[in-house]
């Protein structure tokens, strides 16, 4: 019996952490001029699109600096609108620090999956 619980605990521990590893790497973070990983706020991407390809598996995207879906790969110009890449899972966009997500006028962002914006300003 002891050897089952010190398997058990074992087990229930290994995959806490796994869970916990999985969740720090499910959010990277993202500002114009960025030219990181995305690992961190001082390390974000500069380009929304390569910020949701990283949690393409569903995760969140922090905006730690004002971000222009204009100056992203995903933006047309021709039809005036982003299109998201697509995720299996749910993508979360928030903000930290006041940080926006600003639109050039009449853009539009298209979402490929479930798409959640939280704590975020949207500006045109």
């Amino acid at each position: 019996m002891k050897k089952f619980c010190k398997w058990m605990l074992a087990l229930c521990l290994a995959m806490v952490l796994g869970t916990l590893a999985a969740s720090a790497a499910d959010t990277v973070y993202v500002k114009d001029g960025g030219t990181g990983d995305g690992s961190s706020a001082p390390s974000a991407f500069g380009d929304l699109a390569d910020a949701i390809r990283a949690v393409s598996g569903g995760g969140r995207v922090v905006l730690v600096g004002d971000t222009s879906v204009a100056k992203s790969a995903g933006y047309d110009a021709s039809v005036g609108a982003f299109t998201a890449p697509a995720t299996s899972g749910t993508l979360t966009l928030t903000a930290e620090g006041g940080a926006r997500l600003i639109f050039p006028n009449g853009a539009r962002f298209f979402c490929t999956g479930d798409t959640t914006f939280e704590n975020i300003t949207l500006y045109n």
